[in-house]
């Protein structure tokens, strides 16, 4: 809990001082990928709290799969914005702001989903 808590805090803030500081905001495209990582990982985290609701159909093993195709698309998200910087004139304050999203993101994922492993190892 602790890891998730300053995974949170970590986007909460630099998101803040790039608001803050009057910094450009995010592209479209850019935001259009954050919702669709949201929109992803809400659908898990609703199937997990699903699952743990019913614990006698617990399957770990699909979520760990479900874990592992939101990485997925984080991992092509910002491969895509590599392609994007290369091939665009961007701010590098927003680009900056945007990989620590995509990487927060990806940290925020593995350490929800390490402590499902956690509870489930725990409840069995």
């Amino acid at each position: 809990m602790q890891k998730i808590t300053q995974v949170v805090n970590s986007i909460s803030k630099s998101s803040y001082k790039h608001v803050d500081n009057g910094h450009r905001k995010l592209r479209f495209s850019q935001i259009k990928d954050l919702f669709e990582i949201r929109d992803e990982t809400s659908k898990v985290l609703q199937k997990t709290k699903d699952l743990f609701d019913n614990e006698a159909n617990f399957d770990i093993d699909s979520l760990i799969l479900e874990k592992q195709d939101i990485l997925n698309l984080i991992d092509a998200k910002i491969e895509s914005q590599i392609s994007r910087t290369r091939s665009e004139e961007s701010s590098p304050k927003n680009t900056s702001l945007y990989f620590g999203l995509l990487f927060e993101s990806r940290d925020l994922v593995s350490e929800v989903f390490e402590m499902v492993k956690i509870f489930k190892k725990n409840i069995s």
